[in-house]
């Protein structure tokens, strides 16, 4: 699998129309499916989390001090209220680069920088040196989005003075192809499900140097290394702290904002009993019971 920027949503399982619904991104139904379903309802972590990519090859963005910014940027997102509203519970607030269902997830590692504080953000913004211009995210419109953008930028705008605005793109090739050809200037979605259950596959495919999924053109030699000397590792335990270490870097450099992890949600019939999904958000078919 690969990083997909716009094509990575939350994982939607496959169902039968008699037996099993998925739900992607209606307001409506994220409404309502919990109470109307009841215990047949599902809401649980799934391997994909979603954030925010700045094109560090944009000369705004390539300067040391435009890592504080995005660091500020980060503390001014209010990720639980958007989780809550815009969501309705079916997201979870980012507090690392991976996800809840993989070992060596932390819910410390990304610390006070996910953490909505706006005394702080102003104070790092200032230390920074300010922000000029428009901070524009993009994200294609064929996709439930337009939303949580416009909560994601009235969060920033209220908490820093920062114009901030969405910029839609009619369609996933659209937005895809200034990304793929490195002329995207602007901040854009992206959202990655993992192809295998590690740490390490929300790290090397996005942030290694010349990685086919770095959409953010990031670079830091430190950072390799240390995903080197992961994979070299004798123990699950001494992999998994050096992909930590590795992801204290990225909350330095902060080339990619961590928003939310996205859950699977769905629901079952009254025709079937025992369903379950998987961590891939897929219905674990072969223990589905029919009445």
């Amino acid at each position: 699998m690969s990083w997909s920027t716009p094509t990575r949503t939350s994982p939607t399982p496959i169902c039968s129309p008699t037996t099993l619904t998925s739900f992607r991104g209606s307001r409506t139904v994220l409404d309502s499916f919990k109470a109307d379903l009841g215990s047949r309802a599902i809401n649980q972590p799934a391997g994909t989390a979603d954030s925010l990519t700045f094109p560090l090859y944009a000369p705004q963005w390539k300067t040391d001090a435009s890592k504080q910014v995005r660091q500020a940027i980060s503390m001014a997102i209010d990720r639980k209220t958007i989780t809550a509203t815009i969501f309705q519970g079916t997201r979870t607030p980012a507090t690392d680069f991976s996800s809840p269902v993989v070992q060596g997830y932390s819910p410390t590692i990304c610390g006070e920088f996910c953490t909505f504080n706006p005394a702080r953000a102003k104070a790092l913004l200032a230390t920074a040196g300010g922000f000029k211009g428009k901070l524009e995210i993009a994200y294609n419109a064929d996709g439930p989005h337009k939303a949580w953008v416009d909560a994601t930028c009235t969060s920033i705008r209220k908490t820093l003075g920062i114009d901030c605005s969405g910029t839609s793109f009619p369609d996933r090739k659209s937005l895809r192809d200034p990304i793929t050809r490195g002329t995207m200037k602007d901040a854009f979605r992206t959202s990655w499900q993992m192809d295998y259950p590690a740490l390490e596959d929300f790290l090397a495919p996005i942030f290694a140097v010349g990685a086919g999924s770095n959409d953010a053109h990031y670079n830091n030699p430190s950072f390799d290394a240390l995903l080197k000397q992961g994979d070299k590792a004798t123990t699950q335990a001494g992999a998994i702290k050096s992909y930590q270490d590795a992801e204290k870097l990225l909350v330095t450099d902060m080339p990619v904002i961590p928003l939310w992890y996205a859950n699977t949600t769905g629901g079952f019939s009254e025709n079937v009993t025992n369903v379950q999904f998987d961590i891939f958000g897929v219905p674990i078919y072969t223990e589905v019971t029919k009445k």
